[in-house]
């Protein structure tokens, strides 16, 4: 049986501390032409720069591309590592091509310039304003979960292949799925799962469908800031890895605001 967790006394005193060394490079863009979704997110380096991205891009059809990604490393070395994913992306996305195509794209690319060793997981996918038909390719990440609201089920986003740069003809596939009204999307990196406390025992996917259940209503920013500090409250610190999350909601009724990226 899944129950609810108890949030720390303060829920917003680690989310705040951490604030400022939140990411502005790599925020994503308002997607003025989009339906109504709602989006939250978060992105805190465990140094003073990190190797986590999350990204909107507003295509030119009116589709969405929702992009998280992790590379390898940390510090300078991981965040030189995603300025290059991120330019990639937004490169190759433009070219309004399916999200297989994007990212075998960007592997090629990438494989031809990372050191040895070097890699990057990623998710993209395109979201359809009009049927909120979501395609999806996941390379090597951890999988991004949907809570289906009337069903009460979430679903795995586990089709693409392997981690970017590693091999340049590495071969992916494509899923597809939809969000309903009232559903959510949590897209997230392996800094919030792996998270450790003193007993080295990972905060694990379980308790993160279990937060995601029991606050899934919540506003979607409140959502992010909710997961982060349950996360904060149960690791060691200071912290080993880099955290970042986009939360997408489809509202269970009309809305006309368009997507808006909080934070």
């Amino acid at each position: 049986m899944i129950t609810q967790m108890n949030a720390p006394a303060t829920p917003h005193r680690l989310v705040r501390q951490h604030e400022a060394r939140r990411q502005g490079t790599f925020r994503p863009e308002r997607a003025s032409q989009a339906p109504a979704l709602r989006v939250g997110v978060l992105n805190v380096p465990c140094q003073a720069v990190g190797g986590d991205y999350y990204g909107l891009i507003d295509l030119p059809d009116g589709r969405v591309g929702l992009i998280i990604a992790d590379a390898s490393g940390h510090g300078v070395a991981a965040a030189r590592i995603m300025a290059e994913a991120h330019a990639l992306f937004r490169v190759q996305a433009a070219g309004q091509v399916p999200p297989h195509e994007v990212i075998r794209r960007v592997n090629a690319l990438l494989a031809h310039d990372l050191a040895p060793h070097a890699f990057v997981t990623a998710f993209y996918g395109i979201l359809d304003p009009q049927s909120y038909r979501l395609t999806y390719t996941n390379a090597g990440h951890p999988f991004p979960i949907i809570l289906h609201a009337q069903a009460g089920q979430i679903e795995d986003l586990r089709k693409g292949g392997i981690p970017l740069g590693l091999f340049p003809q590495g071969s992916y596939e494509q899923g597809e799925t939809r969000l309903d009204p009232g559903d959510t999307l949590l897209l997230y990196t392996d800094g919030v799962t792996e998270a450790s406390n003193a007993d080295e025992e990972e905060f694990s996917e379980g308790r993160l469908r279990a937060l995601l259940i029991a606050h899934h209503q919540a506003d979607p920013q409140r959502l992010v800031e909710t997961i982060y500090t349950n996360v904060s409250a149960f690791m060691t610190f200071p912290p080993r890895d880099d955290v970042a999350m986009m939360v997408v909601q489809r509202p269970r009724t009309a809305d006309a605001r368009g997507i808006e990226a909080a934070g």
